[in-house]
């Protein structure tokens, strides 16, 4: 009976990773996402007047051809100062860099009513730097302004989107990519936040797998280390306060559904080892009460 137990976790476990390939969003946004009573509680700082001098080598930075895709920090910092890569992967690099330089940041997600599960949305970097802080949009190689006053996480969450029409830039240079169509009313979305103690998780244990398992990092190993950080809990979380919750839940109606998924095939897989390592104790117990139990089965 244990046996065939076992088969069919296997068996689900399966279904559930050949999906997860097929499209990673559906479980990791899914699994990410984690209530806040407000998500401003992230941010307790006056909005700086001024660009914080950590950010000068900005003014330098082109965008390039390179997908700079890593789960390594190391890596991710370089992605950033080279300008490789999408807007995820310019703000992990950005974040790494801050941190190294001894700036506190969050990752700010704008987490798109249009498409969340299709891998849509947009990427920033709040930079909280001590009694201050600001957005930064590196892959816009640009800081957003609005009422001619530069943005931080409250005042994102403050405005109206009609008002982030009238959302402008400071620009480092001129070599950042087009990123109007992210702020303003055409573009709904609601605000995600990743605290940096979340990313620095997740980097202690991507480094471990890298190790372990040292392939070359492609798109395809990503989601490998990736699906294996989510079975240990590893995947930083994405906060989201709960009015924005509950428009997400409005416009995706099978949310509660993928989240129940994407946790089902983190718990199937440790109740197949939990079974695994269980199985020759109980066939021990088994035949130590019926010497005819493997004649039986």
């Amino acid at each position: 009976m244990l046996k065939k137990i076992i088969l069919i976790l296997i068996s689900l476990q399966i279904v559930l990773t050949s999906l997860y390939f097929y499209n990673p969003f559906l479980f990791l946004r899914p699994f990410q996402l984690c209530v806040s009573s407000n998500i401003q509680t992230f941010d307790n700082k006056e909005v700086s007047s001024h660009i914080p001098s950590v950010l000068n080598p900005m003014k330098f930075i082109k965008s390039q051809n390179g997908s700079g895709v890593s789960v390594l920090k190391e890596i991710l910092e370089k992605s950033f100062l080279q300008g490789q890569g999408d807007c995820s992967t310019q703000s992990a690099g950005l974040g790494v860099y801050l941190k190294n330089r001894g700036e506190d940041y969050s990752i700010i997600h704008f987490l798109p009513l249009n498409g969340l599960f299709e891998g849509n949305g947009h990427t920033i970097v709040l930079l909280q730097s001590k009694n201050t802080s600001i957005l930064i949009d590196p892959i816009g190689k640009s800081a957003p302004i609005l009422h001619g006053k530069f943005l931080n996480l409250n005042m994102l969450n403050k405005f109206s989107r009609n008002e982030f029409n009238q959302i402008s830039f400071y620009k480092f240079n001129d070599f950042g990519t087009n990123i109007r169509q992210y702020y303003g009313d055409k573009f709904p979305s609601e605000i995600g936040v990743v605290p940096s103690s979340e990313n620095d998780k997740f980097y202690k244990v991507s480094a471990l797998l890298v190790q372990i398992c040292p392939f070359e990092e492609t798109i395809f190993t990503k989601k490998v280390y990736k699906g294996i950080a989510a079975l240990f809990f590893s995947l930083p979380k994405i906060y989201v306060d709960n009015s924005g919750f509950k428009n997400l839940e409005k416009t995706y109606p099978h949310l509660y559904f993928l989240i129940v998924i994407s946790h089902i095939y983190v718990i199937n897989f440790w109740a197949i080892l939990l079974l695994i390592v269980l199985f020759p104790i109980f066939n021990r117990i088994s035949k130590n009460r019926n010497p005819n139990f493997y004649k039986n089965n």
